[in-house]
């Protein structure tokens, strides 16, 4: 499969479309890879986002089959395709790419080259960053609907081929595109308040004024500050003046993560923001709660439209703010989750404890789509340590472990390019660290145990060749990191084990660090079938029992 994007055209946060017109046929499917994400419309019907999330190098191929949505006898297959091209915790930054072909009956009938090109140019590119972890704020200024796809308003690319990734099966399920309607349950007015502002550690980072650096716009360069549109607005004014604006808020029956859709009629030259959350903060969204900027925004001429975000978020509460005249038909999302516990049912006499399981079951959903992620929202991360409990809980609710033989397998592909060590993974994967010392050496343990608690759910002790491979580097690296008792002390990076005392002991030798260390080298050791490393680990065991 060949790998194209449009000629010399390298930008953070550009969107191409990728069209190709087809006639009727039976049995087909197309096959797809991006970097980073797609979106795929056929005659304007939402099918698929994607894709699965690989190791830097890598795509994963999408292989959706089609027929049921070509209805015409001219059929148009529009694939929307972000390239984010920056450093974030969600996506290894690698230069943008599209590949597809179109199969019938095992017989290939089109390729990329045969797709029309066509940069987005109603959606802006010099936008603030949503989080310091993710992508950049949608913001779009729309002259035309772009259901159904009219090509006449985008300038058409030539395209060239690009370095092709090592192609890997999906290896997950296919959400299955529930949609979530929300229910409208209040409305009111909005004032304006220029004065308000916000500043904290995120809003430096975003002014290029704080600590490190994001890889974005600073807000300098944006084309637009939809954050300092936000903070302006007032839900409750006391004064006697009138509105400027309206807000209606919808709520779902209960969290969910995906794809905001909204069913609009514009009547004059308008625009609606949207903002969103888990919960209300006063009875009101709060798009600021977070140091995150939960927020979106189309700009839209007059005309009836079907609004998709491109992104996935993750929200119960979505309040729009209306500038204008535009009638709302609907408000929904269509949910990117795992389709995995279809099967999976629980009752228990204890109400408390059902509800309890069912919540876990609703934020695994969320946080297991393509791979293990830290939220659903704020981040997408895959981490590392959190991926340990998640694998436990995927056995639980599915009785597979599909998505942690993805996760695992991108970090067994991971080749190290910023690191002294070939020992040391990043804290989450695929992403794009920013410095040598980005990265939690504990949560590299984690790693290891990881995989000794896979091999105790799959029942065996082997271990596939290149999880050997890492095994012995990461021993080898932390062998540096000892002291003289064979005690760990002075890590680099974040030493970090989750949000307790134990991780402000940091000086010289910390021990619940040691504790980890110790059952590590344990599980490498019967893995490896290494007997010096359980004797090792043994001996710590002791040490640390004197010692700590």
């Amino acid at each position: 499969m060949n790998a194209i994007w449009a000629k010399n055209l390298l930008e953070m946060n550009t969107e191409l479309c990728f069209t190709l017109r087809i006639p009727r046929y039976k049995n087909i499917e197309i096959n797809l890879i991006a970097k980073d994400v797609y979106n795929l419309f056929i005659n304007g019907v939402f099918v698929s986002y994607g894709p699965a999330r690989a190791a830097k190098g890598y795509a994963r191929v999408d292989c959706i089959p089609i027929e049921k949505y070509l209805t015409e006898e001219e059929n148009v297959l529009c694939v929307y395709v972000q390239s984010l091209y920056t450093n974030t915790l969600c996506f290894a930054k690698e230069k943008p790419l599209f590949g597809a072909e179109v199969y019938s009956d095992g017989k290939r009938l089109y390729s990329s080259e045969d797709f029309s090109c066509y940069r987005i140019t109603d959606k802006l590119v010099r936008t603030e960053r949503m989080s310091s972890q993710r992508g950049f704020l949608e913001i779009y200024r729309m002259q035309a609907p772009r259901i159904p796809f009219d090509c006449s308003y985008f300038p058409l690319m030539e395209t060239e081929i690009m370095e092709p990734p090592v192609l890997l099966k999906r290896g997950v399920g296919y959400s299955l595109y529930e949609e979530e309607v929300a229910t409208n349950w209040e409305t009111g007015g909005v004032w304006v308040d220029d004065t308000r502002t916000w500043r904290n550690d995120f809003t430096d980072l975003l002014d290029g004024t704080g600590k490190g650096k994001l890889g974005s716009y600073i807000r300098s360069e944006c084309e637009e500050l939809l954050s300092k549109q936000l903070v302006s607005f007032v839900f409750e004014d006391e004064s006697n003046r009138s509105p400027v604006m309206r807000y209606e808020a919808y709520a779902m029956a209960r969290v969910r993560c995906g794809k905001f859709k909204l069913k609009l009629k514009v009547e004059k030259p308008s625009s609606v923001y949207l903002v969103y959350d888990d919960y209300l903060v006063d009875g009101k969204v709060k798009f600021n709660r977070e140091q995150i900027i939960h927020g979106l925004k189309w700009t839209l001429a007059t005309g009836e439209y079907e609004l998709y975000s491109q992104e996935v978020y993750s929200a119960k509460y979505i309040t729009l703010i209306i500038d204008g005249e535009i009638q709302v038909e609907s408000v929904s999302m269509i949910c990117v989750e795992n389709p995995d516990l279809d099967r999976f049912s629980f009752t228990c006499a204890d109400e408390t404890l059902q509800d309890i399981v069912y919540a876990a079951k609703h934020s695994y959903e969320q946080n297991a789509y393509d791979l293990f992620t830290d939220c659903p929202s704020r981040e997408r991360g895959g981490y590392l340590c959190d991926g340990y409990f998640t694998a436990i809980a995927e056995h639980f609710f599915t009785g597979n472990n599909r998505v942690e033989s993805n996760f695992l397998e991108n970090y067994a592909l991971y080749k190290n390019e910023h690191f002294i060590s070939d020992g040391i993974l990043p804290m989450c994967y695929p992403s794009e660290p920013k410095d040598e010392d980005e990265y939690i050496p504990n949560w590299i343990l984690w790693f290891v145990v990881q995989l000794g608690n896979r091999a105790d759910r799959m029942q065996t002790d082997e271990i596939e060749p290149e999880f050997q491979e890492k095994l012995r580097s990461i021993v080898q690296y932390f062998e540096s990191c000892e002291n003289s008792y064979g005690l760990l002390q002075d890590l680099r990076g974040w030493v970090f084990l989750e949000w307790s005392k134990s991780s402000d002991f940091m000086e010289d030798v910390n021990y619940p660090s040691n504790m980890l260390y110790c059952a590590a080298l344990e599980t490498a050791g019967r893995l490896l079938k290494d007997e010096a490393l359980l004797r090792k680990a043994e001996k710590l065991k002791k040490l640390i029992k004197e010692l700590s």
